[in-house]
């Protein structure tokens, strides 16, 4: 009578009923949902894995409702059993999350955009499994529940309270535990349990509120040097979802001028060189990258070097503006608003004037002083041409007419493209050597930690470059004239040879637009004033070529192509440059409209030496003004892919530089 007074009690005991229920929902959704998988992968390892632990975890839960909640043990047991139960069901949260998913991991992997509705059916299972033992452990911690199903007394609660509060008696506690228990309880409480829950603990502060990283390049120079280690705040832009590409809301969005740790989209690219070279690389490597942090990475390309799948940018605009840039000047627009240079109504954080001789610690840096000086000039140079554009107008419609009066029918026009294409070949050999003269020790010095560079290796491969450059006028002519031969060999007619000699400025165009338009203007005048030289000498010579002629496609080529890359073979018909235009302008993006909302483009503060939002992974012909597709327009091979960065790709806000310490600080 006795004893069915006391099961009658229990049943009506929420601290009974509960908890029961939430282990029989458990255990018979883990059995069932053993069998709720995509059979395609049926004889993957993992999901054979996921399958086994399910259904022995379903065998467990209800070896505990049976020991636990329908078995008359003695007081002794039923407080040792249930310490058990509880270390199973913390344990078992973790356990249901992780393995329960591998399934769904697999099939994302492979085919995530076939199996897009399992994946989110099969998470809010998982999902649902883990919540009845979250709930379960909130409830075994309860004192009541220690009673109900425990066997606790009060005098038993309050014991446990004294070994937590006093340290000398809990030390003592110990000590008598230990003989009590033998060698593999021992390392189980004493060692591997300490550890697990350590572990847990550093994944659950990785993941959820922030994260150490360690910056990879000098794409954030001065802001950050290679190697420097930052403390990243994961919670502010709301935390990723453990083993999902999915993230949880947060109402703060990043602001102008954030620096921001960004997962790389084509993370979950299948062609991407960056996604995942196998489905257990998937599933180890973030853990081992946050719980090592940053340290292990099991997942880098076949070269050694790391895969670009975390990147650490700055914000610069965000929904509602569109960007252009011009000699490395940032400038914005909303729909209300006119173009306005970005250092005007904020700071603009971009730094161009980066060299080794200023930054030590730096690897590698493609400008030097001596390039930026040369820059700096062509850019006058420019400016000054274009303060008169109608003027320019002018004078590019005369070196036109004075051109086509020369080439009045096609044996003309063959000839001169004949008397090119003599000219380049023979000069061929002295175009390698000058170029060479530049582009060697220019990429040498670019990167001296590479090469290890010697203070005087450094200063001499400076003065080769300085003498090069002083020379470069003849690969500038060079290059114009094999451009020029391009064109003009797939011209059949003189008829044929449209072009456009006027500019036509609309009222809200960009001043990138605007500047590329005189530009190229600029780049036809020089390119007739070169041909038309040859043509009233009646000779191509590089000889009769008038100093600013020289002087100005000099500039031209510098400042547009950059140097060919001389790690490349590359012909002369089809060159490739690193391209100093490429990094010092963009034109407007989006090309249309405005970013949509939660989109941002992120640049690098070193912005000589960032893959960032400007650019793609290939290069493509652009023309210097997009609205002229005419004879001797310019074109240049650039890696423009502009982009934004999806709000649910950003990983969290880098707070704070914590070594080395004598960089140590609060991001700026």
């Amino acid at each position: 009578m006795e004893k069915n007074q006391d099961n009658n009690f229990k049943f009506s005991n929420i601290f009974f009923l509960v908890p029961l229920c939430l282990m029989l929902a458990w255990g018979a959704g883990s059995f069932f949902s053993a069998f709720i998988i995509n059979y395609k992968y049926i004889t993957n390892g993992f999901v054979i894995f996921s399958f086994l632990c399910k259904l022995a975890m379903s065998f467990l839960i209800f070896y505990f409702v049976k020991n636990l909640f329908f078995s008359n043990n003695d007081k002794k047991k039923s407080i040792l059993d249930y310490r058990r139960f509880c270390s199973f069901v913390g344990y078992g949260i973790v356990i249901t999350y992780v393995f329960y998913s591998f399934p769904r991991i697999v099939a994302e992997y492979y085919e995530r955009e076939n199996n897009l509705f399992y994946i989110t059916v099969d998470f809010f299972i998982v999902l649902f499994l883990t919540a009845l033992p979250v709930i379960l452990y909130v409830f075994l911690k309860n004192n009541k529940t220690k009673m109900v199903l425990g066997g606790y007394s009060e005098k038993d609660i309050e014991y446990e309270l004294k070994i937590k509060r006093d340290k000398e008696f809990k030390k003592k506690e110990n000590l008598k535990l230990k003989k009590e228990r033998n060698f593999f309880q021992n390392l189980w409480y004493d060692w591997l349990d300490i550890i697990l829950q350590a572990v847990l603990i550093v994944m659950l502060i990785n993941q959820f509120l922030f994260q150490m990283y360690v910056i990879p390049s000098e794409s954030m120079v001065p802001t950050f040097l290679k190697g420097d280690m930052v403390v990243v705040d994961k919670f502010i832009y709301g935390s990723q979802i453990p083993l999902t590409q999915w993230k949880i809301p947060s109402f703060f969005s990043p602001k102008v001028g954030d620096v921001v740790v960004y997962l790389n989209p084509e993370t979950y690219d299948k062609k991407s060189d960056v996604y995942f070279k196998n489905i257990f690389a998937r599933i180890f490597q973030p853990f081992l990258y946050r719980l090592s942090f940053t340290r292990i990475d099991i997942d880098k390309k076949d070269n050694g070097d790391p895969k670009e799948r975390f990147i650490v940018k700055r914000m610069i605009a965000g929904s509602g503006e569109k960007i252009c840039i011009l000699n490395n000047d940032v400038y914005k627009k909303k729909k209300d608003t006119s173009w306005e240079k970005m250092s005007v109504s904020s700071k603009e954080y971009g730094s161009v004037n980066l060299y080794y001789e200023d930054n030590a610690g730096m690897d590698a840096q493609k400008m030097t002083k001596e390039i930026r000086l040369l820059l700096n000039e062509a850019q006058e140079c420019f400016s000054s041409k274009m303060k008169n554009e109608a003027s320019l107008i002018q004078e590019l419609k005369n070196k036109k007419k004075y051109f086509l009066s020369y080439l009045t029918n096609e044996n003309k026009l063959q000839n001169f493209i004949a008397g090119l294409s003599d000219y380049l070949l023979e000069n061929r050999a002295y175009f390698e050597q000058v170029k060479n003269s530049v582009i060697i020790p220019f990429f040498i010095n670019s990167e001296k930690a590479y090469y290890q560079l010697s203070e005087s290796d450094y200063r001499d491969n400076e003065i080769k470059l300085n003498k090069g450059l002083s020379e470069y006028d003849f690969v500038a002519v060079y290059r114009a004239l094999a451009n020029v031969y391009e064109e003009l060999k797939k011209i059949e007619t003189v008829s044929d040879m449209v072009m456009r000699d006027d500019v036509v400025h609309l009222s809200d165009e960009s001043p990138y637009t605007a500047y590329m338009k005189s530009l190229n203007v600029i780049y036809k005048i020089e390119i007739l004033t070169l041909l038309n030289t040859f043509l009233e000498n009646n000779e191509i010579n590089y000889q009769l070529i008038n100093e600013q002629n020289r002087k100005t496609l000099k500039f031209l080529s510098i400042y547009i192509d950059g140097f060919e890359m001389v790690s490349r073979s590359a012909s002369w018909e089809n060159p490739e440059f690193y391209s100093f235009f490429e990094l010092s302008q963009l034109p407007d993006y989006p090309s249309e409209g405005y970013m949509d909302k939660d989109e941002y483009f992120l640049l690098g503060d070193n912005r000589y030496n960032s893959l960032d939002c400007r650019f793609g992974t290939e290069q493509k012909i652009f023309n210097l003004d997009l609205e002229d597709n005419g004879l001797f327009t310019k074109k240049v091979k650039l890696s423009w892919n502009a982009h934004t960065i999806n709000k649910n790709f950003i990983l969290g806000k880098a707070r704070i530089t914590y070594f080395p310490f004598n960089r140590m600080g609060i991001i700026k």
